[in-house]
């Protein structure tokens, strides 16, 4: 199944970001695409939209792919990093991966 979703400014009604992943039947919700408007990063919305996933698609586990740039963002909310190498010629990329455990899924 592919979801994608958009947050939108309470006060403007401007979208502010979108998140596209898919889940499958094993529980692994695969993120395709995450974006924030460049003015509203750092704000936490690019997390809020990786929680509201945890909780619409129920996964046992998070997975992602991604480059240079998008590295930290998974880091610094708890997602391990394997770099992949140079999969596209002077591209290093990233897989991104979260576990759920199961504190997380009881809080539910």
């Amino acid at each position: 199944m592919t979801i994608c979703a958009c947050w939108a400014s309470r006060t403007t009604g401007e979208i502010i970001g979108v998140i596209g992943y898919e889940t499958d039947a094993n529980r692994v919700a695969t993120i395709r695409h995450i974006a924030v408007h460049p003015d509203e990063r750092g704000k936490g919305y690019g997390r809020g939209m990786v929680l509201h996933l945890l909780t619409a698609a129920d996964p046992e586990r998070i997975e992602a792919e991604t480059d240079e740039e998008g590295v930290n963002f998974y880091r610094s909310i708890g997602f391990t990093v394997q770099s992949l190498g140079e999969k596209y010629p002077g591209i290093e990329r990233f897989r991104c991966a979260y576990a759920v455990s199961l504190d997380e899924e009881e809080d539910d």
